[in-house]
């Protein structure tokens, strides 16, 4: 039987409960969807490239959308579709809400072929600076394309022994004009369980590597880079003195 303070305790939590589940509310309105816009147009531009930046990406499917995203609602609006054309190049004309322009955030979200494409982090892009709806912004993208080198740990016995020991790639992304990479490979070579072991780089552009060791107590890093062509597989040499 249960007692009237535990049913009070039980009507406590299912009031709270019904509270959370009754205000937690988002919406998605897609009723004008690729509508045009005709006057005060605000407009996202852009290109699509891969890798060493003059290759184009094509026929990739593109998605606009507004959202206003908290705790427990929001709202996200989706405002256009398209594809970039056979240069890479996209282009969204449309009309902003005046209250898009005070909150919230537009997003581009794209959808890539994960069987061409190294998968980036984020699939999409978001702006916070449209403030007026006659607003232009010129927005390219950089996907990077997979390929392998073999590592090849000269002395392991060393690498095991060191107090840290550690391999990472990135490759440049986003406007190539900007120092922003994506970590591809993050290899912890204490622990490799032979002395070769193939990992995943960006193919036709630079790959960045960092290597960190920790001998003694001393604290070592190399930086280096390599060209490596999407269908070749290149030795690279790593080794503790």
């Amino acid at each position: 039987m249960i007692g009237p303070l535990k049913l009070r305790w039980i009507s406590v939590i299912f009031f709270i409960s019904s509270s959370f589940f009754l205000t937690n509310c988002f919406i998605e309105d897609d009723i004008d969807l690729n509508q045009a816009c005709i006057n005060n147009c605000a407009t996202i531009q852009g290109r699509f490239t891969t890798e060493n930046g003059s290759v184009s990406v094509g026929n990739l499917p593109l998605e606009l959308q507004w959202e206003n995203i908290g705790m427990l609602n929001g709202t996200t609006r989706k405002i256009a579709t398209t594809t970039t054309d056979q240069n890479g190049f996209y282009s969204f004309v449309f009309e902003a809400k005046d209250h898009e322009l005070t909150k919230g955030e537009f997003k581009v979200i794209f959808t890539i072929n994960q069987q061409e494409f190294i998968k980036p982090i984020y699939q999409d892009f978001s702006f916070h600076n449209i403030t007026t709806k006659d607003t232009t912004i010129i927005y390219n993208y950089h996907l990077a394309k997979p390929a392998r080198i073999r590592l090849k740990v000269i002395n392991p016995e060393n690498f095991a022994s060191a107090e840290v020991a550690n391999l990472y790639t990135s490759f440049k992304l986003n406007n190539l004009d900007y120092d922003i990479q994506q970590v591809s490979s993050d290899v912890d070579l204490k622990m490799l369980e032979s002395n070769e072991k193939l990992i995943l780089v960006a193919g036709n552009q630079i790959t960045y590597i960092r290597i960190f060791t920790k001998v003694n107590g001393v604290m070592t890093v190399k930086n280096d880079s390599i060209f490596t062509p999407i269908n070749e597989i290149l030795d690279y040499t790593v080794s503790i003195p």
